[in-house]
């Protein structure tokens, strides 16, 4: 357990490794990401980041819905990675992630069932996105 008073901003990509794992606990840290690695922690049954304002990958409302959402998040931004098709779909997200301005490769992006009600400040930065649902 890694909570109470640290400011750890960044989990090592390394969690990911290590699949025994069944309990993580990163609360009232500084936390700004989390390792798409998480994805490999099948045998995590109790997870919590709380006390981390600044999250934003994945976005705070999709951590707030637990490990089994944070898991397919990552696997979903993992596979952007070789598809260049980013799908967002029904992640209860209220504003597009930061980080998929950075993601200057994509493609496609799909963001049906969210609650995200405007776009202006992301799209100059996908000039080659070719579909948008």
């Amino acid at each position: 357990r890694l909570r109470g008073r640290n400011k750890i901003a960044q989990v090592p990509l390394a969690l990911g490794g290590l699949t025994s794992l069944g309990v993580v606990t990163l609360n009232d840290n500084s936390l700004v990401r989390l390792p798409l690695s998480i994805r490999a922690l099948t045998s995590l049954t109790e997870f919590s980041a709380a006390g981390n304002p600044n999250i934003d990958l994945p976005p705070a409302v999709v951590v707030e819905q637990g490990i089994e959402q944070i898991r397919a998040f990552a696997q979903v931004v993992h596979n952007t990675l070789k598809t260049r098709h980013l799908d967002l779909s029904g992640f209860r997200l209220m504003e597009l992630p930061v980080f998929v301005g950075g993601m200057t490769g994509l493609t496609a992006l799909t963001i049906a069932r969210n609650q995200i009600t405007e776009l202006d400040g992301v799209f100059p930065l996908l000039g080659g996105l070719t579909s948008l649902n």
